[in-house]
C-alpha cells in the first residue's frame, strides 16, 4: 500500500503547527489496511482518548464533550452528550470507539526523510478562511474554537487562523468531495444501459 502521500500530509500537519493528532474519523477515511501498516511502521501510535468530538447529527457539526457512561442494562459503554441547539435533538449518544486517537510520531518521519524544521506560517482572517473552505465565518470561530484549526490566541477582528490549517482542511473536504464524485459516477456507470 502507497504510504508516502499520507506521510507527506502528516509532516505538513505537524509542520503548520496543527498538532500531531489524527482522529478516529479521519482514519474511516482511510483504505482499509492503512492504519495498521501505518502503526506497522511506527509512524503512529494510540494515545490518550480524546475528550471531544464533533458531533455529525446535524450539519452545524458541533464539537461536544461526551460524558462517557457504561449503561446498566447491557453493560455497553458510550459518549453522551445533551445537543445544545436551539431547538436541539436532546440527549445523543458517541460510540466511545469514535474518541480513539492515535499520535504521529516525528522522530520516525525525520527518519523516513519525509520532516524538514518548520517554516513560518501565514496568518490569515476568519472570513479568508471561510472564503477558502466555502463555509461561513461562525464554523470557522467554532472550529477554531475546538482546536479544528490553529489560531493566533486572540479575540473579536484581530483574530486570525493558520493558513496552512485551512489548506490542510480544505484539501481533506476537497478529497472527500472526490470520493464522493466517483461513487456518483460509478453509480451512473452502473445504469448505462449495455449498447452491444
Amino acid at each position: 500500500m502507497e504510504t508516502k502521500p499520507i506521510l507527506i500530509k502528516f509532516a505538513n500537519q505537524i509542520r503548520a503547527g496543527y498538532g500531531p493528532y489524527i482522529s478516529y474519523d479521519e482514519t474511516q477515511q482511510w483504505p482499509d489496511g492503512m492504519l495498521g501498516e501505518l502503526l506497522d511502521i511506527g509512524v503512529l501510535i494510540e494515545t490518550t482518548p480524546a475528550t471531544q468530538v464533533i458531533c455529525r447529527e446535524c450539519p452545524d457539526e458541533c464539537t461536544v464533550r461526551p460524558e462517557i457512561e457504561t449503561l446498566p442494562k447491557t453493560g455497553e459503554t458510550i459518549g453522551m452528550f445533551l445537543c445544545k441547539k436551539e431547538g436541539g435533538l436532546g440527549l445523543l449518544k458517541v460510540p466511545v470507539e469514535r474518541m480513539r486517537r492515535w499520535e504521529i510520531i516525528v522522530d520516525k518521519l525525520k527518519e523516513l526523510g519525509l520532516y524538514a524544521e518548520a517554516v513560518e506560517d501565514e496568518m490569515i482572517s476568519l472570513t479568508e478562511a471561510g472564503r477558502l473552505l466555502r463555509k461561513d465565518k461562525g464554523t470557522i470561530t467554532r472550529w477554531a474554537d475546538s482546536g479544528k484549526i490553529i489560531d493566533n490566541g486572540k479575540t473579536g477582528q484581530a483574530r486570525k487562523v493558520s493558513k496552512a490549517c485551512v489548506l490542510i482542511i480544505k484539501q481533506e473536504i476537497e478529497e472527500k468531495e472526490q470520493l464522493a464524485d466517483i461513487e456518483d459516477l460509478k453509480r451512473d456507470a452502473d445504469n448505462v444501459p449495455d449498447m452491444h
